[in-house]
Formats: structure tokens, C-alpha cells, sequence
């Protein structure tokens, strides 16, 4: 007859149970011996079967199992708190400091950025100094001029495939026809600036406020979203579309506009700073 008073310490933590507990009352292992997987009774605490070998350590922490605070009524040593599953794996170790500037990972307690090389007790004063204290910034890090640049080629590409399919049916024009009135006038025909126009607005708007990002933009894994790191939204997002085309219009707006987001550190762009959006990278 098995001793009420005898423990058993836990394989997996060292825990001393009592004879009669199922679950390990400090970290949840199953120390009753039964094997899940043959149903062999083993000795209390046992690390692996006797029949079948299934390493129970292992399998748990591959594996956690959640068990209700009502299959530990009644049974001693079970002390965890009705809202922790039992079983569940340990608390992941603390993350590294994520440098403001350039947003690499370090070791817990760096002094410095070990890709760039920022001073981390520097830190906050450059985030508030060159990127404004912007809150979406404290995860991500601006997208880069020359992404974005690509980026804008890849969406234009992906609009004038939907001007080639729509052209045709609203305006009786083709994208080959486009390209011959460019050629030979040096602009668009009115109809097909606006159908142009109206497709490009769209096109952003509608990507930007219900996924955050575009064609072109998640190539390079970038998102835009608003200063405070939240999802644009469509007005938002409409309101920057069109900030862009007509910067994109009026050439020294355009130029200014390219400037900006090369030369500033947060790299925002005219049609940004009009719309309150940024341009992250992930």
C-alpha cells in the first residue's frame, strides 16, 4: 500500500508532491505515472514508459496541456491560479533593447547598437529629436527612400494592368492607345487622365485602408499606417492618395515631395505629413 505521507519530486521541475498528486502543483507536469499514450500505470513521477518509452517531459513541453482549474479540485500540491493553464510552457526570456535608429535587436543591457551604432543612452533623445517621438516608430523602422521608390514602380505597374482590362469598357480606349496620344501630343487624352487618375486613387486608398499597405510596399514588407501606429482608415487613406497624385501633378510639389522623404529621417513624404501617415518597415 502506497505511503500517504512519501513525495515524489518532479522530473521536470524538482518539485516535491505527494504521493497522491496527479499534477505537478509547481509547473503542471503529469506525475502520476499513467502513460497518455499506452495507458501503462509507471511509477509515480516517472520520466519516461516502461512499455512504450513516451518521454513524458518531453511531450509536455512539446506539447502543453491545458487543463481547468475543476481537474485539480482536491488534489494536493495544485496551487495555480484559476486563469493559468496548467502545463503551459515558461515565460519567454526578456527581448533585447530594439535601437530607435535602425531598429536591430541588442542583448539586454547593450550600450550601444551593435549594427549602427547609437548610444542607447542617446536613444530617446534621437527619437525625439529626428523622428519626432512617432509612436509607430517604436517597433518599425521608416521605410527606406529607395524601397519606397520601387515600390511606387511595382503599383504602377499593377495599375496600368487594371487600366488595360478597364480602358476598354469605360472609355472606348486601350493602353496602347494611351501610349500613342502620349506620343504624339505629349499628354493624355482627358478621358483617360481621369479614368487614370481615378484608378490610381483607388487603388491606394482602398489597399492602404483595408490592408495596410500595397502591392509594391509588400514586397519590402512595408505598411502605412498612422503616426500612432494604428490602421490608416479610408478617409485617411483617401485624403493621402489624393495628396499624392496631385503632388505627383504639380512638379515642384513632386520634387519637394521626393526630397522630404530622402532626406528626412523619418522619411515621410509631403502627402504623409498632410494625411498624419507614416511608412514602416517590419
Amino acid at each position: 500500500m502506497q505511503d500517504p505521507t512519501a513525495t515524489h519530486a518532479c522530473p521536470r521541475c524538482a518539485h516535491e508532491n505527494t504521493a497522491d498528486t496527479r499534477f505537478c502543483g509547481n509547473c503542471g507536469l503529469q506525475v502520476d505515472g499513467l502513460c497518455p499514450v499506452c495507458g501503462t500505470e509507471n511509477p509515480h513521477s516517472s520520466r519516461a514508459c516502461s512499455r512504450c518509452a513516451h518521454d513524458f517531459t518531453s511531450s509536455l513541453a512539446q506539447a502543453p496541456r491545458q487543463v481547468s482549474t475543476g481537474d485539480l479540485r482536491g488534489v494536493p500540491g495544485a496551487s495555480l491560479p484559476p486563469s493559468e493553464p496548467v502545463g503551459a510552457p515558461p515565460p519567454p526570456p526578456a527581448s533585447g533593447v530594439a535601437c530607435p535608429r535602425c531598429q536591430r535587436v541588442n542583448e539586454p543591457g547593450a550600450a550601444f547598437c551593435y549594427n549602427c551604432g547609437l548610444p542607447f543612452d542617446r536613444a530617446s533623445g534621437f527619437q525625439e529629436r529626428y523622428l519626432g517621438g512617432i509612436r509607430a516608430f517604436a517597433t518599425a523602422s521608416p521605410g527606406s527612400f529607395w524601397m519606397r521608390a520601387i515600390a511606387f514602380i511595382i503599383d504602377n505597374l499593377v495599375i496600368a494592368g487594371i487600366y488595360f482590362f478597364v480602358a476598354p469598357i469605360v472609355i472606348d480606349e486601350t493602353l496602347a492607345d494611351m501610349f500613342r496620344d502620349m506620343a504624339e501630343t505629349g499628354t493624355q487624352s482627358r478621358p483617360s487622365f481621369l479614368l487614370d487618375l481615378a484608378l490610381s486613387i483607388a487603388y491606394g486608398a482602398l489597399l492602404v485602408a483595408y490592408w495596410s499597405t500595397t502591392v509594391g510596399k509588400k514586397v519590402f514588407a512595408m505598411r502605412v499606417v498612422r503616426a500612432d501606429g494604428s490602421r490608416a482608415g479610408l478617409g485617411r487613406a483617401l485624403l493621402r492618395e489624393i495628396a499624392r497624385n496631385v503632388s505627383l501633378v504639380v512638379f515642384p510639389m513632386a520634387i519637394a515631395s521626393a526630397f522630404m522623404m530622402g532626406l528626412r529621417a523619418d522619411k515621410r513624404s509631403l502627402h504623409d505629413l498632410i494625411a498624419g501617415t507614416v511608412v514602416v518597415r517590419r
